[in-house]
């Protein structure tokens, strides 16, 4: 049995770590940790998750001491990150900015990041095109974790977010207005398609259960959308018999828990987590 040596890794036997099996890892970073999952490369639907809240890292003045020592006592980690031919760094950084192709210049990415806004002077503005939209995303990435990464992993790629939420949510939507929302982390994203165009994405900062009822009402009223529609989902990292999903479903009736079909092809234990859980970047199909 394969097992890691952190306490709180969800992850796990079947995974087997052979030497010619090799793996894409999807990496979500965030101030409380980090999310993980990889892809056997000779069959991407096996899927393996895992949430190792220690490799926690601070966006804006990392430090990889920490992870170093983590992955020094984690053999299974530390081989599964060896063994993936890419490592794509998904960070939870709120402070996005969608701009058309049309009107995206790569000289002019920072004047158009700072329209919507503030850059710190140890950040960089990336980009990158997000076809299905025909859209730039400008995201910040600290210097100083940039070069940690590239010298720790090989083979790495740095993106938003919301760049892995938005292929989930668009890989499961069929023709017709969607209005999908994500709560996770004290923060509500919200995607409006319509015929899986993309019409309206907003993000609000949540301090109490009253500010996600009101937010949401707000996009919908904002969306001209009635608040009895049939094609609003939710997910995100809260529990689904809590105060927050029930106060919404008072105010809009037919709010649905958006849940992942099950993963047939799945490691252990990623079906055993809720199913309205990990959206950001465990896929929902």
């Amino acid at each position: 049995m394969v097992t890691g040596v952190s306490k709180k890794i969800v992850f796990i036997d079947e995974l087997r770590l052979k030497e010619n099996n090799t793996y894409h890892t999807s990496i979500m970073l965030h101030h409380d940790g980090c999310s993980f999952l990889s892809q056997l490369q000779s069959d991407k639907f096996k899927l393996a998750f895992g949430q190792v809240p220690e490799l926690s890292i601070n966006l804006n003045q990392p430090n990889f001491q920490q992870w170093k020592n983590i992955l020094q006592a984690d053999s299974v980690l530390d081989q599964l990150f060896k063994r993936s031919h890419k490592i794509s760094f998904f960070l939870k950084d709120y402070r996005f900015l969608l701009v058309p192709s049309s009107f995206f210049q790569e000289n002019e990415k920072d004047s158009l990041f700072g329209m919507g806004f503030r850059k710190l002077d140890t950040e960089a503005v990336a980009h990158q095109l997000i076809p299905a939209i025909d859209a730039y995303i400008l995201f910040p990435v600290n210097r100083i974790l940039q070069e940690g990464l590239q010298q720790q992993f090989n083979n790495i790629e740095i993106k938003s977010y919301f760049q892995s939420w938005f292929d989930n949510i668009l890989s499961i939507t069929p023709n017709g207005p969607q209005v999908f929302l994500n709560y996770s982390d004290n923060q509500l994203d919200l995607v409006y398609l319509e015929d899986k165009k993309l019409m309206q994405q907003n993000n609000f900062a949540i301090q109490s259960e009253e500010d996600l009822v009101y937010y949401t009402l707000f996009a919908l009223e904002q969306l001209e959308l009635d608040k009895e529609n049939r094609f609003t989902s939710i997910s995100g990292e809260f529990d689904a018999q809590s105060g927050v999903f029930n106060k919404l479903k008072s105010y809009i009736p037919n709010i649905q828990l958006l849940e992942r079909n099950t993963l047939q092809k799945a490691y252990y234990q990623i079906n055993d987590i809720p199913k309205h859980h990990h959206h950001l970047i465990v896929p929902a199909q």
